[in-house]
């Protein structure tokens, strides 16, 4: 396969910039009916994560019942790419995940709670099952999908901003349209769409139109942010999809970036990130008040409060387990089978919150724990670090999302498929001499492809 070497040729990516996020080489692979498909279907799953991110199945909205749109989406799109020979089974991913889908059948026979649910360890196998497979070598163009997602996150946070300060204009029943006038019965339930910005506030979240929650529309944009950085250093977008995080209020995908931009400013030695981050906030701070950025500063306090959402969030699974789990060796090793997780919530004294990995712990115990741990990190472990290290711990620590296939559909095309092959090393060039920016048939774009640019 021909791939072109972008810093080489110019009209790939246009001119080299002093603003490119990643040194050395960077490959893609030429774009071909193949590639395109591959591409194409990933957007798609990016798309349903978040565009319809709050749809469900029409008639089975607003019901216990209901089924995300995304799921059937991803259903058929690893069908579609099954057939077309762009998806492959991983052989130790497969290993992995029926040693843990035996743990779940052994927690499931023993459990005696009255929540044990047969719909969730269905959900459980089928949504969990995607990470088994991955991109076959040359059929995916990674940097390709790197570019969209970015532009996503760039729209996505307009529209937030939109929404946010359409409110003072339009009101809030047409600023919240989706949540207004949309038929129950097309629309998940469980989820807390519009929240004000402090407990009985007239100014309202945003979640930019189409997530489910702020809380996810933040996490989304930090993720966004983050790519745009690996792409490069544009100030406008940056600024953007920093703006439309401030207009959620929302902490967690704060909390994601706090953990990733000291790491990668170290690591990539971009301290002019610092500088440019100090003027930032200055220029936030400076509108302090009018942004009621208290809404936001003051939930640091939250965690001594077990009435908090930030103790809910983070600190409650540990009483919960403690409470409930650690009560004998059956229970410490197998749990309380699939469901359960939420069985005595409504008996506590605290709000309390299940996180994927507390809900995995609480319901398939210590050993089912090891095993999807084993089989998470096979999924992830060649993935590059910038993207598997923040979304990594997004999934696992900021929501409850084992079952949730509109954040699990931004692993897979984001870490867990692309593959991950090296490209094969290149014997030197000598100057001035024209090789026609060839590498060796096969090399491609995926993940593992990008692994030397590691500092």
């Amino acid at each position: 396969m021909s791939v072109t070497h972008p810093l080489r040729n110019p009209s790939v990516f246009g001119p080299p910039s002093r603003t490119q996020a990643l040194p050395g080489p960077r490959y893609r692979i030429a774009e071909t009916d193949s590639t395109n498909l591959s591409f194409r279907l990933s957007c798609l799953l990016i798309l349903s994560g978040t565009v319809l991110q709050k749809i469900a199945i029409p008639g089975t909205g607003g019901t216990e019942t209901a089924i995300p749109i995304s799921t059937p989406m991803l259903l058929l799109t690893v069908v579609l790419l099954l057939l077309r020979g762009k998806l492959v089974v991983d052989g130790w991913r497969l290993t992995f995940f029926l040693m843990f889908l035996t743990s779940t059948i052994v927690s499931f026979l023993a459990s005696d709670s009255i929540r044990l649910s047969t719909t969730s360890w269905m959900y459980l196998v089928v949504i969990q099952s995607a990470f088994v497979f991955r991109y076959t070598k040359g059929s995916f163009d990674f940097e390709r999908l790197l570019r969209f997602t970015a532009n996503f996150a760039f729209v996505a946070a307009l529209l937030g901003l939109a929404q946010f300060f359409s409110q003072f204009v339009v009101g809030r029943s047409l600023a919240f349209p989706i949540e207004n006038f949309a038929p129950a019965t097309i629309l998940l339930p469980g989820f807390n769409y519009i929240i004000p910005i402090v407990w009985d506030s007239p100014i309202l979240k945003s979640n930019g139109y189409f997530f489910a929650e702020p809380s996810f529309f933040c996490q989304f944009l930090a993720i966004g942010l983050i790519v745009e950085l690996l792409r490069g250093l544009r100030l406008l977008r940056l600024g953007v999809i920093a703006a439309g995080i401030l207009c959620s209020y929302s902490g967690t995908g704060m909390m994601t970036l706090a953990l990733f931009l000291p790491w990668y400013i170290i690591s990539r030695k971009r301290y002019e990130l610092v500088v440019i981050g100090l003027i930032g906030l200055a220029v936030v701070l400076a509108f302090g008040p009018s942004l009621h950025l208290s809404a936001i500063t003051n939930r640091v306090s939250e965690f001594s409060s077990q009435d908090s959402s930030a103790f809910g969030r983070f600190l409650s699974i540990f009483f919960v387990l403690g409470q409930f789990i650690i009560t004998d060796l059956w229970t410490v090793l197998f749990g309380r089978g699939p469901g359960t997780v939420m069985e005595y919530f409504n008996r506590l004294s605290y709000g309390a919150f299940d996180p994927t990995w507390g809900k995995i712990a609480y319901e398939y115990g210590l050993v089912g724990f090891v095993l999807y741990f084993t089989y998470f990190t096979r999924s992830f472990v060649l993935a590059r670090p910038e993207l598997r290290v923040p979304l990594g711990f997004t999934y696992l620590f900021l929501g409850g999302y084992l079952v949730n296939s509109s954040v699990v559909l931004q692993l897979l095309v984001l870490v867990s498929w692309p593959e991950t092959h090296k490209p094969e090393p290149q014997p030197a060039v000598p100057a001035g001499h024209d090789t026609g920016n060839r590498l060796p048939r096969g090399t491609g774009m995926g993940m593992g492809a990008l692994r030397h640019h590691r500092a």
